[in-house]
């Protein structure tokens, strides 16, 4: 059985990187505790490792056997000689973004770029495309000052607004079922608007157009693992921001076959079909 990470934090955004990676892999998953790991006591399992890994994080239980895929890499674990140790026994190491690369390098580890594998994410088929999603935006920024706000407005037809914020209390059930309806809302979207980089990269992924926002962002390196062609608009800028789709739709096909093909490298073993069977 492969492992993702569960976690325990107020931002269901960490929770959609597991979401996509068992969607794709196709196979049920254990979940281990990010922050636990050392403690946990399932069975001995693959523990794919994608997504922000704290100091907390390592070491992990000997019944699990780490892949480290995706990762962005706390300065404060690079800084600990015998968590790098516990890395450099699991190499190769796979970063999530360009900042962590040059930190792991920078500590000795063997280190490549991944990205992040939510922009794996497909739409839901059911869903029509066709509004306008913001997700932790301010949406005065183009409800009031925006001139182009009322005519796009009026031709998506609708405009919704959602947040990654959540209860960090909630089981890991209702974590899925969080993640699952922040899958709709970008499966229906034709654009999507947001400072939450697991909301712009799946959205991405999709084949949506993207408007991101530099907003409240606290450690800017993890926006490194953006494609370098995403444009990023800083608040003061969005009142003149047109809304047109075609004006914020990139082609991330080179940085999407790169993350497809370095987890088909990395741990396409663990891959199965919808019938159960191993693809690679």
């Amino acid at each position: 059985m492969i492992g993702l990470y569960s976690y325990r934090t107020n931002n269901i955004g960490d929770d959609f990187q597991s979401y996509v990676l068992a969607r794709y892999l196709g196979e049920k998953a254990a979940f281990v505790w990010r922050d636990g790991a050392a403690n946990y006591k399932g069975e001995v399992t693959d523990l794919i490792v994608n997504g922000f890994v704290t100091r907390e994080a390592l070491p992990i239980h000997e019944s699990v056997r780490p892949l480290f895929l995706a990762g962005w890499f706390d300065p404060m674990l690079l800084s600990d000689s015998d968590k790098v140790a516990f890395l450099s026994s699991h190499e190769p190491i796979g970063c999530r973004d360009t900042d962590s690369l040059e930190r792991c390098r920078a500590a000795g580890l063997q280190s490549s770029f991944t990205g992040c594998p939510t922009i794996l994410c497909e739409p839901i088929e059911e869903e029509v495309p066709g509004s306008i999603l913001m997700v932790d935006v301010d949406p005065r920024l183009f409800q009031s000052g925006n001139p182009h706000y009322r005519v796009q407005t009026q031709i998506a037809g609708s405009v919704q607004w959602g947040t990654n914020v959540v209860d960090f209390t909630l089981s890991q059930e209702e974590r899925v079922r969080e993640c699952a309806r922040r899958h709709r809302w970008m499966s229906r979207a034709e654009l999507v608007i947001t400072s939450r980089i697991h909301i712009a990269l799946p959205a991405l992924g999709m084949g949506k157009a993207v408007i991101f926002v530099q907003d409240h962002i606290t450690i800017e390196g993890r926006l490194t693992a953006l494609p370098p062609q995403v444009r990023q608009v800083l608040p003061d800028a969005c009142p003149e921001l047109s809304l047109d789709p075609e004006k914020h739709r990139y082609d991330i096909r080179e940085y999407r076959e790169h993350v497809k093909r370095t987890i088909e490298e990395r741990c396409g073993h663990l891959r199965k079909d919808k019938m159960g069977n191993h693809i690679f």
